[in-house]
């Protein structure tokens, strides 16, 4: 049984149920996905239970929240809750090269099926953090 999560997220990045039942879906989260995901109480459950993401994504999101603080697009209230939720966030470190055709570089997409690209950022300028 795939679990309601899973199928919501694979839903809205266009997979197909009869063919991802049989796999586990494992997104990259990158800076940006992780800053919006922190403006919601529980925006990393939105994008599923097998998270990972490059060592630098923490600094490049940390360093995002602090731009918008110093802006004034978000709140120092704000700023310190999205942190705390960085901190703790459900995310997965992964320490493989991101360089294509490196062995141990990011997993490609196997099967010929083609990626699918799709926005999930959010602004932190027009998030609301609850």
């Amino acid at each position: 049984m795939v679990d309601a999560t899973v199928r919501t997220t694979r839903s809205k990045l266009g997979g197909r149920a009869g063919r991802s039942a049989q796999r586990t879906l494992t997104l990259v989260v990158d800076a940006s996905v992780a800053v919006a995901a922190c403006a919601q109480k529980d925006g990393f459950a939105e994008l599923g239970d097998e998270l990972i993401a490059p060592p630098l994504m923490w600094s490049e999101a940390s360093a995002n929240l602090h731009l918008e603080l110093f802006k004034g697009a978000i709140e120092r209230e704000d700023a310190e809750i999205m942190h705390e939720r960085l901190e703790r966030c459900p995310v997965k470190r992964d320490d493989r090269q991101a360089s294509a055709g490196v062995p141990g570089s990011w997993p490609s997409v196997s099967g010929g099926d083609e990626p699918t690209t799709r926005s999930t950022s959010r602004s932190p300028r027009s998030a609301t953090v609850v």
